[in-house]
């Protein structure tokens, strides 16, 4: 017999909620809105992280995945970030988590993955079942200190554990890296920049608060992305960075590859940021094979000169060898490529990031600020805590050393008390400690009670002693707390140097590519290069942009002299004897970095055999209402205008010069070049005033400069200011004995011309073969007496020696010197006029 069962009907009254739009949007979408906005796609200037990664990196870091630990599964990793503090799904983690430890997506890898991490040809991870991963040690910098109550924290989703609101921050994260994002109503996309520049940058807003966008671009040259490249600003770089928002190209490095005669490859060796190398090559197949309508109505194919596209990317780089058929312009190929594919593409700058709680579009230098802010505050707190547990043991360390003179009585006290409390009691009352130095005193061990142990002790308690002093007045001092900040960030930059990686040009024109052959229709932009042999090389200024500047092994590729020309601009070649030569890049074959360049044998066969070039000035306008100064081997000085040696010919004598005597050195005269200094041989020097020297005809021989002692000449001749002080400029000076000194310009009184001045170091054996004026430092390269080439900076401690009669402090060079000039092969900071 079945139960019967009681079906009970509840009627549900319908309920309509009638609310205004206005009103529905700001109570349920606002705060919906802002959630996303703050806890889910933009960063915090701060630390340069979106909530996810935050996370991630404080679950590595309780799992003390450190650098030189082991490696832990992913899967661990997420499922600990899920469960204490992200709870938003394993898939948006664990792909969080990717990209911080792919080296194409982030110019700093903050983790250090194992297994199959993805490629740049779009394959995806493994699954997080298959990789392992652990802290990069850069990623530590970011999390550093977090242990010392430096930062703020908050309850988790569940309230159930705290979790950090920002990390430290040991380096500016939201510019090294980089970041993007959509929220509703805003996003995010900033580029990634070079970790040395942007802490060179920090630290130049910490020395000097009201700098200049304009002077801050000189350290922070743009951004600098982990795949290279070339950068071209469609906005100027200060307008970019004052508004933080702006536009820039970023080009493909590519270079053509002659096979054999007509026939040519096109290379691709870097991509822009974010390509996808795979579908690049399938997008040039497609356009190959389906021209678009524009081609079709005029019958032609520019693509159709594609042979096939060969990846042959490999561990050691991308290459992307397209093949053309014979007698195709690879040129012409290329910049269709730049134009309909994204071998060529823009970055759409948007600096959006969450400042004092809300989301806001900054610019670098107020990026910076809060930045430089946010670390004074970590060092602020960091520093109580260390005072506060330096307090703790000085305390403890004190109450030690007041009982070790006693410490038979000691001893004594303690085995005659009943309890722990009663020896407690009892060494308190006998001695002046309080009641942690009593309980530290029944925690002593008897091994430490012998005399090497004590002796640490104190020694210790007086390192705690100088250390609280240091923290007091840390804490008493913004001042202080900025320079911990600027010592942090110089520890950082010193231990992850980071090269620049992609190229800034200032315009598209100077990323033009032109076949190393002999240029025509008005030349292209190039550099013109003086080695210290005397040969140049006109180097075009893409060859310049695309070039690595190594330390040169061979001192033909040493550059002592550089200077920009534009299309088709002259050049003035000055010769050792006397002559000018006129130097056009339309005349000669384009050079690469690394060429020996043309001697002056190779471009006029009128060059005698010991002829060679000492200086170069661009033949132009802007020349010709300034004087030219020619100082020679035995101290004579030639004035002349430089209009005077625009003239039209090939070839013609700028100097008459007397036997056994050779220009050695040749300026241009600036507004503010008031004297003229000179550096013998044998250890003498005099400045002289640049009002002593008539302006003389073109062939003119000269004026004595600068008289000379027996077996003497002069090694240095170059223009100074007359108003000079102590920090404006030094001479350094180089002894072909291996002997270096460095002496304050101002130490050289004004004399007449024609004497032998003062001598300024001692040459009891060897003889100068360097003198220079130091405003700002520079490398020296250095050739020994077996070839090899060496390099010293100016700023180095063995140039430190402004004694002016010593003999100077030894180079470690083998075997001494045999030749040094200024070396200025990287030249990153030339302008491109």
């Amino acid at each position: 017999m079945c139960a019967k069962k009681n079906i009970v009907e509840e009627e549900i009254e319908e309920k309509i909620i009638e609310r205004s739009l206005n009103n529905a949007i700001h109570d349920y979408m606002m705060p919906y809105s802002e959630y996303i906005i703050l806890e889910r796609a933009l960063p915090k200037v701060e630390d340069g992280l979106k909530p996810v990664q935050r996370r991630i990196l404080f679950t590595m870091h309780e799992l003390h995945l450190k650098p030189e630990g082991d490696f832990k599964k992913s899967a661990r990793i997420v499922g600990d970030c899920l469960g204490k503090f992200h709870p938003h799904g394993d898939t948006s983690v664990y792909e969080a988590m990717v990209k911080l430890a792919q080296d194409f997506n982030m110019r700093c890898p903050l983790i250090d993955g194992q297994g199959n991490w993805g490629t740049a040809d779009g394959h995806p991870a493994a699954a997080m079942r298959y990789t392992e991963a652990k802290m990069q040690s850069l990623s530590t910098e970011l999390i550093n200190d977090i242990d010392k109550n430096t930062v703020k924290w908050n309850k988790n989703f569940d309230d159930s554990l705290e979790e950090p609101d920002v990390l430290p921050g040991g380096f500016p994260n939201l510019l090294v890296n980089g970041s993007s994002g959509i929220a509703i109503g805003v996003s995010t996309k900033i580029p990634s920049h070079n970790l040395t520049e942007v802490i060179d940058g920090t630290i130049a807003i910490i020395d000097n608060p009201s700098i200049k966008l304009n002077e801050l671009l000189t350290i922070i040259k743009g951004p600098d992305f982990p795949t290279g490249g070339f950068i071209i600003p469609d906005d100027s770089w200060e307008e970019i960075y004052t508004t933080g928002h702006g536009r820039f190209q970023m080009r493909a490095k590519v270079e053509i590859e002659n096979i054999e005669k007509g026939k040519q490859n096109i290379i691709i060796t870097e991509f822009p940021y974010g390509v996808n190398k795979s579908r690049l090559q399938i997008k040039i197949k497609d356009l190959r094979d389906n021209p678009d309508a524009k081609q079709k109505a005029i019958g032609e194919n520019i693509l159709g000169g594609i042979q096939e596209i060969c990846d042959e990317s490999d561990m050691n780089g991308i290459r992307v060898v397209i093949k053309l058929k014979k007698g195709e312009d690879a040129v012409k190929i290329l910049n269709y490529l730049y134009e309909k594919t994204d071998l060529q593409c823009s970055f759409n700058v948007n600096m959006m990031a969450i400042a004092n709680g809300k989301p806001q579009l900054l610019g670098l230098i107020p990026i910076l600020q809060f930045y430089i802010e946010h670390r004074r505050t970590i060092i602020f707190n960091r520093t109580i805590y260390d005072l506060d547990v330096a307090k703790k043991r000085d305390n403890i360390l004190s109450g030690y050393c007041i009982i070790f003179p006693f410490i038979d009585e000691v001893i004594v006290i303690i085995k005659a008390s009943n309890s722990r409390n009663d020896a407690k009691k009892n060494l308190r009352k006998r001695f002046e400690i309080n009641e942690k130095q009593a309980d530290a005193v029944l925690d002593l061990k008897l091994a430490n009670l012998t005399k090497m142990e004590i002796g640490k002790i104190q020694e210790e308690l007086k390192g705690i002693e100088k250390n609280i002093a240091i923290y007091e007045k840390i804490i008493g001092s913004k001042k202080r707390q900025l320079e911990e900040v600027k010592k942090d960030l110089i520890e950082i930059k010193n231990k992850y140097p980071s090269n620049r990686l992609s190229i800034i040009a200032n315009k598209i024109e100077d990323l033009e590519y032109k076949p190393f052959e002999v240029a025509t229709e008005g030349g292209v932009r190039g550099y013109f290069s003086l080695s210290i042999d005397g040969n140049v090389r006109f180097i075009s200024t893409r060859e310049y942009l695309i070039s690595k500047k190594e330390i040169p092994e061979l001192r033909q590729h040493i550059s002592k002299q550089m200077i920009y020309a534009d299309k088709g601009e002259t050049v003035l070649l000055i010769s050792n004897l006397g002559n000018a030569y006129v130097f056009n890049s339309e005349e000669v074959m384009q050079n690469r970095w690394t060429d020996v360049g043309y001697s002056l044998q190779d471009l006029y066969v009128d060059a005698v055999p010991n002829e060679k070039i000492i200086f170069v000035a661009n033949y132009n306008e802007n020349n010709k209402d300034k004087d030219v100064i020619f100082v020679t081997l035995n101290g004579i000085v030639k004035r002349s205008k430089f209009s005077d040696y625009i003239i039209n010919k090939k070839s013609y004598t700028v100097a008459t010069l007397k036997d056994n005597d050779e220009i050695i050195s040749a300026e241009i005269v600036g507004n503010d070049q008031t004297s003229l200094l000179f550096v013998s041989s044998d250890g003498m020097c005099i400045n002289t005033l640049m009002d002593d020297y008539p302006v003389q005809g073109r062939r003119a021989g000269g004026v004595i400069g600068m008289s000379l002692n027996k077996n003497a000449n002069i090694i240095f001749g170059g223009l100074t200011q007359l108003d000079y002080d102590e920090s404006f400029g030094e001479l350094v000076l180089i002894g072909n004995n291996g002997f270096a000194k460095r002496i304050i310009l101002s130490n050289i009184e004004i004399g007449k011309r024609a004497r032998k001045g003062v001598k300024i170091i001692d040459m009891a054996v060897g003889r100068l073969i360097f003198a220079n004026i130091v405003v700002d430092p520079y490398d020296i390269a250095l050739v020994t007496s077996t070839g090899e080439v060496g390099f010293v900076n100016t700023e180095q401690d063995i140039f430190i020696d402004r004694n002016r009669l010593s003999k100077g402090k030894p180079l470690v060079v083998a075997g001494g010197c045999v030749a040094a000039s200024i070396n200025i092969k990287d030249a990153n900071n030339a302008e491109i006029m």
